[in-house]
């Protein structure tokens, strides 16, 4: 029996094996496990960071307290008035906090049922919206609101007494983020619509102002705390930016991976990711470290809200007038190849057993013991339903496929480039590919061209690109159709390009090793750590340098003792040249007095 047809493999592409990454399939491993419908749309999230994670929604007049674990709902409360907002639990897990419209703070402990229940703490805050209730550090005692006339209050809820404990005017225009410290009991960073985030010391009086404050370029919608709380992610409309609180707020880096304001977030991965959601319907998987873009997931309405357990393995999301409860599924115990993805990350490949089916025939006539022999039979690779494209291999019909990939602007290769790469993968491996381009029309060859420049210099489509280029300047050759002539030129003037860019790197790689590869006369390269010894790095004590600078002292003395020595030589010598004129004089004068004397003979001999 012969072989059945294997339908053509994917182009493997940088792409493609950032998709299969480790961190994406962690991340879609995350399924949907529970949908809960709300009387009206969810305005906040939150879920409990203790076991067993209890989650907690505002919608509308409505409380409800749901169970992560048994994907129901437990409890919920419908007393209030107006709408209530900004669901939020106590570090512990035991106490939630809700504002509303009624510009109240309420605190309740966790309930279940539906019969109504007095909160333990009550406060008329103010008398505009509150949107931002969040508890303080973890141990401590204090609750914070945030209300629409951009008042920040700090309250005591072990005490009974309605007054606040410090009450500062946070921002000029309606605020929403309000983000306690989860260590330092006193540091408050809020966020309004003012376009503003201010980082405040509750301890100081409100007429100082704020510790810290910097402009968002935009309406301030969600921020968190990274861990260490040196660094602040602020989502201000689409956009993401990561601040340095402690250089005065400076940008670090800047993303914008939605087409719509960012709603919600929550950190993941312990503070080493960031989920993003946003109006857009995505939630979006971002590294802290930089800001790149992890994963992306789509979902079925606006979010408005979103939260994660500790350890990733729950997400809730609040989307238009309902719940989502998300779960991570445990990792296959089936075979995983490893796979090196871009940048020398590992990914792995599922290699998942094919899917198999039960067969018994005449299970009326067999009985029980035939139901008990029943064994699976695994899908033949026959039976798999093959694509019109791998038909069209099948049947060796290349210009048919050559046509139906690369006619319409070459839309089905441009969307699916590696897929298209393994079809002409196949054709090139049967010496096909030239009579599949002869007898083409123009806009399809166009088409193909257009498709070799944009993708020929990828690493992974280069030896099956190449030789379709080839082809191409054989089959298309001297061609009448200007179009195609222009595009095949432009192909030629890329090739020319990178060839001349490739060879300036390799003059460039050839200087660089001249320059860095040591010098050998026929002999071997010789170890210098042999000779000199391992070079040691140690810092210079206090000793060393003074004894440094006292040999500088006793050089410029030595200096000096030189230039007087000097100096005595030439005084030396200038006296050693008077007294050589004077010397000289005299022999001069000598010869005069000895002829004086002669004279005064000669004239006494002649009186005489």
């Amino acid at each position: 029996m012969a072989a059945p047809y294997q339908p053509a493999l994917k182009a493997s592409s940088a792409e493609s094996e950032v998709r299969r990454s480790e961190e994406v399939l962690y991340w879609t491993r995350l399924k949907q496990v529970a949908v809960f419908s709300e009387p009206s749309q969810v305005t906040s999230v939150a879920m409990s960071c203790k076991q067993p994670h209890t989650i907690a929604t505002t919608a509308g007049v409505r409380l409800s307290i749901f169970n992560s674990v048994l994907c129901e709902q437990t409890a919920y409360m419908t007393r209030f008035k107006k709408a209530v907002y900004g669901v939020t639990f106590r570090g512990d897990g035991t106490l939630i906090a809700i504002g509303g419209d009624e510009g109240k703070l309420r605190i309740f402990d966790q309930f279940t049922g539906n019969t109504p229940r007095a909160p333990l703490r009550s406060w008329r805050v103010a008398g505009c919206s509150v949107h931002a209730v969040r508890f303080g550090a973890v141990g401590g005692r204090s609750v914070y609101s945030l209300a629409d006339d951009g008042l920040l209050k700090q309250w005591d809820f072990s005490s009974t007494v309605a007054t606040p404990l410090t009450t500062i005017k946070a921002h000029a225009d309606a605020a929403r983020v309000l983000v306690p410290s989860a260590t330092n009991e006193h540091m408050v960073l809020t966020g309004g619509y003012d376009h503003t985030v201010k980082v405040w010391d509750v301890r100081t009086p409100s007429e100082d102002g704020p510790s810290l404050s910097f402009d968002a370029s935009g309406p301030v919608e969600a921020a968190l705390f990274l861990p260490r709380e040196q660094l602040v992610a602020v989502a201000a409309g689409p956009t993401l930016r990561l601040y340095d609180i402690t250089t005065g707020g400076r940008c670090l880096q800047t993303l914008t991976a939605h087409h719509k304001a960012i709603t919600s977030m929550a950190l993941v991965r312990g503070g080493a990711q960031l989920l993003t959601a946003s109006i857009d319907k995505r939630v979006n998987v971002v590294r802290t470290a930089d800001l790149s873009l992890v994963h992306s997931t789509g979902l079925a309405s606006p979010i408005i809200g979103i939260a994660a357990s500790p350890d990733d393995g729950k997400v809730a999301v609040g989307m238009g007038s309902l719940l989502a409860l998300l779960r991570r599924e445990d990792a296959p115990t089936d075979a995983v190849s490893s796979v090196v993805g871009a940048g020398g990350v590992a990914a792995t490949r599922k290699t998942y057993a094919p899917f198999g089916q039960l067969r018994a025939a005449n299970v009326e006539t067999r009985g029980e013991e035939a139901m008990k022999k029943i064994e699976p039979a695994a899908k033949v690779a026959s039976e798999f339903k093959l694509s019109h494209e791998d038909t069209l291999l099948k049947r060796y019909r290349h210009a048919a496929l050559i046509t139906r990939v690369f006619n319409n602007k070459a839309s089905k290769a441009e969307s699916m480039p590696d897929v298209t790469v393994g079809w002409l993968t196949v054709i090139v491996s049967r010496n096909a590919m030239g009579r599949a381009l002869a007898g083409q029309q123009p806009a399809v060859l166009v088409s193909v061209t257009k498709f070799v420049s944009r993708h020929l210099f990828k690493f992974h489509y280069f030896d099956t690109l190449s030789a379709v280029a080839e082809a191409l300047f054989e089959v298309c050759n001297d061609s009448p159709v200007p179009v195609l002539s222009a595009a095949l030129i432009r192909l030629r003037e890329a090739i020319a390009r990178e060839l001349s860019v490739q060879k300036e790197l390799a003059q460039t790689i050839g200087a660089l090793e001249m320059l860095t590869t040591p010098f050998a006369s026929g002999t071997e390269e010789e170890d210098t750590d042999e000779l000199f010894g391992e070079p040691v790095f140690s810092v210079i004590p206090l000793s060393m340098s003074e004894e440094k600078q006292k040999s500088e002292e006793e050089e410029e003395i030595k200096e000096d003792k030189t230039a007087e020595k000097i100096e005595q030589g030439v005084k030396e010598e200038e006296k050693m040249e008077v007294d050589q004129d004077e010397q000289e004089n005299k022999t001069v004068e000598e010869p005069k007095s000895a002829k004086k004397k002669r004279d005064k003979k000669r004239s006494s001999a002649g009186k005489k």
